[in-house]
C-alpha cells in the first residue's frame, strides 16, 4: 500500500485556509513535515485533527497572517501559506525559507507572480511581507517551470477579480491534485495537465473532502525493487499514469507486467487502484538466470549511480545463450 503524496498534501493543507469550515483529507501519512504544517496552521487559527490516515482542518477562525521563522526554517513548504493568507486575509508575513537569503532568492517566482496580481511586497528582517486590499487577474509567464510558484499563484488567484492566465506553469501530478482540490472547493481553474492555466476569480470557496493521491516516488521505488527481485509484487493504491516515464524505462529493459489471460497485459491505468509488476523477462524462450542478472545490472546502472551494480564477467547475452536469438518477438 503506497502512502499519500506529501508533496501534494502540504499545499492542499495550506489551501484549506481559503474556506471557512471543515475540510477532510484522506490517505494522509504520519510524517514530520505534515505535523509541522499542521502546527503552522494552528498558529494561524485553524483547528487540525489527525487520526490514523485522516486529517480534518477547520479554518473557520483563521485570523493570524504570520508564518514564523522557527517553523518555516524547518520546512520550506511553509511558503505555501503565503498565497492563501494573502487571498483571504489580505496580508501575509512569511519568513524566507531558511531565513534571510543573500543573492537570488529561491522564491523570486512566487513574489513576481503575487506582485503581478496586485500585491505590495516588502522584504524586512528576513521576512516577506505582502499586502493587497484587492487582487486582480493578470497574465503571468514564469521564466522557468516551478511547482511551488505555480501552486502559490493558483491559491492567491482564486479570489482575484477577473481572469488570471499562467504560462509555463508546472504540470506535475502534485499541481493537478491541488487544482482538483481547489475546483472541488468551488474555484474555476481550466487547463489541468497543461502548462497554460486559466483561473476565473470567485468570491467564496467551501470546505470539501478528498482522497490524497499516492506518492509516485514511493510507488516507483517499489516498482524498481520488484524489477530487481525474483518474484512478482503488487503495488496497490498507486496511479500508473504518474509513473509513465519509469514504467516505459522498465519496458525498455524488458521488464514487463504479468499477462492476464482474459485481456492480455493488465492495464492498471484504467483503474488506478493497483499495479502488478514482475522482474520476469517475457519472450518466446524463458531467459536463463545469467541473462536475468545482466538485465538487473543494466537497470541498476540506469536508475542508481553508475558503477553501483557490477555486471557479471563475459558478453551479454553470454556465449551459448539462446534467450534472445531464437524465436524472440
Amino acid at each position: 500500500m503506497v502512502s499519500g503524496a506529501k508533496n501534494a498534501i502540504l499545499p492542499i493543507m495550506a489551501a484549506c485556509l481559503l474556506a471557512e469550515g471543515k475540510s477532510v483529507l484522506r490517505n494522509v501519512p504520519n510524517l514530520i513535515d505534515l505535523k509541522t504544517m499542521a502546527h503552522l496552521l494552528r498558529i494561524m487559527g485553524a483547528r487540525v485533527e489527525y487520526s490514523g490516515s485522516t486529517m480534518t482542518i477547520d479554518a473557520t477562525d483563521t485570523c493570524y497572517f504570520e508564518a514564523p521563522y522557527e517553523l518555516v526554517s524547518k520546512m520550506r513548504a511553509s511558503i505555501y501559506v503565503m498565497g492563501p493568507l494573502l487571498a483571504r486575509l489580505k496580508e501575509a508575513r512569511v519568513s524566507f525559507p531558511g531565513g534571510c537569503a543573500i543573492g537570488t532568492r529561491p522564491v523570486d517566482l512566487h513574489l513576481m507572480a503575487l506582485e503581478a496580481l496586485g500585491a505590495k511586497i516588502e522584504i524586512e528582517h528576513g521576512y516577506i511581507h505582502a499586502k493587497a486590499d484587492k487582487l486582480y487577474g493578470a497574465e503571468i509567464r514564469f521564466e522557468k517551470s516551478s511547482v511551488g510558484a505555480t501552486i502559490n499563484t493558483l491559491m492567491a488567484a482564486v479570489f482575484a477579480e477577473g481572469i488570471t492566465k499562467l504560462h509555463n506553469a508546472a504540470m506535475e501530478p502534485e499541481v493537478d491534485s491541488v487544482i482538483e482540490f481547489l475546483n472541488k472547493m468551488g474555484a474555476k481553474i481550466k487547463g489541468m495537465g497543461t502548462t497554460s492555466l486559466e483561473i476565473e476569480g470567485v468570491e467564496r470557496l467551501f470546505p470539501v473532502e478528498m482522497q490524497m493521491i499516492a506518492d509516485r516516488i514511493e510507488a516507483g521505488t517499489f516498482l524498481i525493487a520488484g524489477a530487481m527481485s525474483d518474484s512478482p509484487i503488487t503495488v496497490s493504491n498507486c496511479e500508473p499514469t504518474h509513473l509513465k516515464i519509469l514504467i516505459d524505462k522498465l519496458y525498455d529493459h524488458h521488464y514487463s507486467p504479468p499477462k492476464d489471460q482474459a485481456s492480455g497485459y493488465h492495464q492498471p491505468a484504467l483503474s488506478g487502484i493497483s499495479y502488478r509488476f514482475t522482474s520476469t523477462i517475457y519472450g518466446a524462450h524463458d531467459p536463463c538466470r545469467r541473462c536475468i542478472q545482466y538485465r538487473r545490472n543494466d537497470l541498476s546502472r540506469s536508475v542508481y549511480a553508475r558503477g553501483r551494480a557490477q555486471p557479471l564477467a563475459g558478453k551479454y547475452p553470454h556465449e551459448g545463450c539462446h534467450c534472445h536469438s531464437k524465436g524472440s518477438s
